[in-house]
This record gives structure tokens, sequence and C-alpha cells, in this order.
């Protein structure tokens, strides 16, 4: 196609383009494309055929080439399908006209941006293009506070990060979390950080909030993106290092086998109540009843379980079993005096266990 004929068509002109010409990741804001949403859009275009044409200008320097304006996905859909043309509105653009259309375009139809794609496009067309606050919000139709604020948090991303999110190591949506902190603790989360999940990502950074040392924000990352604990476990603990108070309680928390405990409950938050249990709280506890059986009291999971017995003649009522009346009131009787469990739960734990009172 030849340059001339798109200006003669009022900068504006549909073609079949060869998708070996076409430039792709040049003016686009996406950063990410989703494997499945690729997928999806590929079934959709080979059932009903290719709805909207892309949008392409003219390579500056290259004859014959093009650079994608707005459509990436679909370029990428159709490669999965095999084809070698796409359809394509060619336009002459400059470079600012590029990244404020690929901007206002994908923020009409596709796959919805991220939060912080839109940060660092709106970061380039400030710093590179040279653009006015005022000017891009004009341009992109939305108010000044809200192209100053998403100025803000990309400045507020760290090198190290942008060049991550550009190379797709990690995910916008993580960015847009580590924004939070200082450009110190970004670099030594993305450095550091093993299993970085987006979960494992927003924990680290709420955990960050509440200690000050770099000797807790180390062991947080190390702790918190070890592969073998799980995202929910993860999240636990730093909903427990914001719960408590003091340093030494902090650092407590941080020096527990998280892993291992993470491994033993059931769930978040019998971990979260787990690592902040004193050294010297029991947390499993076996308790003989004068009825003779045996009870295991987990105190993290807050329950107890009564252990197997054999020829058991009669069991307290606490277990659940059925007694004499005569016996069963006179027990009721000693439960306030005696160091029972029974005694113990009512007095200490009723909001912790469900407790079955007995008829009186």
């Amino acid at each position: 196609m030849n340059v001339a004929r798109v200006k003669a068509v009022g900068e504006v002109l549909t073609a079949n383009l060869r998708i070996e010409d076409i430039e792709l990741g040049v003016f686009t804001p996406r950063l990410s494309f989703s494997p499945s949403y690729l997928r999806e859009l590929a079934e959709s275009i080979e059932k009903r055929g290719q709805d909207k044409p892309i949008i392409c200008r003219p390579h500056p320097t290259i004859p014959e080439r093009y650079q994608c304006v707005d459509g990436e996905h679909r370029v990428r859909a159709m490669k999965m399908l095999g084809a070698t043309l796409i359809r394509s509105e060619v336009r002459m653009l400059s470079d600012t006209e590029a990244r404020i259309l690929a901007l206002t375009v994908n923020q009409i139809h596709g796959k919805r941006l991220e939060e912080a794609e839109v940060d660092l496009h709106i970061q380039r067309l400030r710093d590179e293009d040279k653009l006015t606050f005022e000017e891009i919000a004009d341009r992109l139709g939305v108010g000044y506070g809200s192209v100053h604020r998403a100025y803000s948090r990309a400045k507020n991303l760290s090198p190290m990060i942008k060049e991550k999110i550009i190379h797709r190591w990690i995910k916008p949506t993580q960015a847009a979390k580590l924004a939070e902190l200082d450009l110190e603790d970004q670099d030594l989360i993305v450095e550091r950080g093993r299993d970085l999940t987006e979960r494992k990502t927003m924990a680290v950074v709420e955990a960050f909030k509440v200690v000050e040392t770099p000797k807790e924000k180390a062991l947080i990352v190390e702790k918190l993106t070890d592969p073998s604990i799980p995202s929910k476990a993860a999240i636990a603990v730093a909903q427990a290092l914001k719960e408590v108070e003091t340093p030494l309680e902090k650092q407590r928390i941080l020096s527990k086998p998280l892993e291992t405990y993470a491994q033993l409950v059931k769930t978040p938050e019998q971990l979260k109540r787990l690592v902040k249990m004193a050294p010297q709280e029991a947390v499993l506890e076996v308790y003989t009843c004068e009825c003779g059986r045996g009870h295991l009291i987990d105190w993290v999971g807050r329950t107890v379980k009564p252990q197997a017995m054999r020829d058991l003649t009669f069991t307290c009522f606490f277990c659940g079993s059925k007694l004499g009346e005569e016996r069963l009131a006179e027990r009721i009787r000693e439960a306030d005096q005696d160091p029972t469990l029974y005694s113990l739960v009512k007095e200490r734990y009723r909001e912790i266990f469900e407790i079955r009172e007995p008829p009186r």
C-alpha cells in the first residue's frame, strides 16, 4: 500500500494488510495479554469473522510496513487461527495522536485496561509527548484530577517495576499495589520475592505498612513469598501483623515457622490465631474428665474432641452423653468449683466454644 493513497482519501483507508507487515507493541497501553481471552476471541472470530478492523498507521521509516494503534488482541487471535491477512484501517497519525487514540479506543471496547496500564500510558503522554495535564484531560475526555492522580501513581513506580511490567514478569495489578510503597521497598519485594502471586503481593504490601526495620521487611518477603505457603495463609499472616500492636509481637510472629504452621491448620483464621499466640500458650492440650474419657482441646481450631473409650460405664454431659438425673444434677453443682474442662470452658471461653448447657 502506498502512503500517498492514504493521504488522498482523507487520511483513512480500509485494506487487508499482511499480518507479518504489522508491528505490535508501539502504541498500545496494554502490557499483558490474557491467553484465555485470546482463545475466546479466536473462537469468536472463527465462528463470526472479524467484526471490526484494526487501526494502523504507516511505519514512519520502513516502506510497506505498519504499526498497530488499536487491535493487538485481534492480530494475535488471527495469528492463532493461522490467518495471513487482517482487515485494517490505515490512518496518518503522529506519535501523540496514535497514543491518544490507542488509549481512547481501548477504554471504549475490548478487554478492560488495568489501572497501572492507563497510568503508565498517561505518563508517556506527559513525559514523552510533552502534553500538559489539561491537554491530556481534554483529549481523553476525562477530568484534570484523574489525569494528575494517574501520573502521580506512575511516577511512584520504580524503574525496576516498570521494566518488569513491560516484560510481563509482573502483572499491572501487582504494580498498582506495589505503587503504595516507597521505591526502595518495591525493589526489595520484586528482587527477593520467590512466589510473587497477585494475592501474595497484596499480603506483602499490607505487611510492609505495619513494620519499620529492614530486617522485618526482609523476613516478610522471605516468609510470605515462600512457595510452600498458600496465598490465603500469607494474607492471614499479614492481617495478624496489622492486629498486634508492639514491635515485639510482630517480631514474634515473623520468627515462627510459618510454612509449618500453614500446613497444620485448616483455615486462614486459625493460622492468624496461631501466629498471634504467645509461646507459653498451649496449642493442643489433653484433659481427662472425671467420667474417665480423655478430651483433645485444640486452642487454635477452638474445638474439643472426645477420645474413644472401651467399656465406658458413663460419660459426662460435656461429651453430649446422657447421665442419670441425680448424677447429672450433682455434676452441675460441682462444675463451678471443680477445675474441670466444663468449668474452664464455661467461665473463660464462652464466646469461643458453642456450649450445650445441660437441662436444670
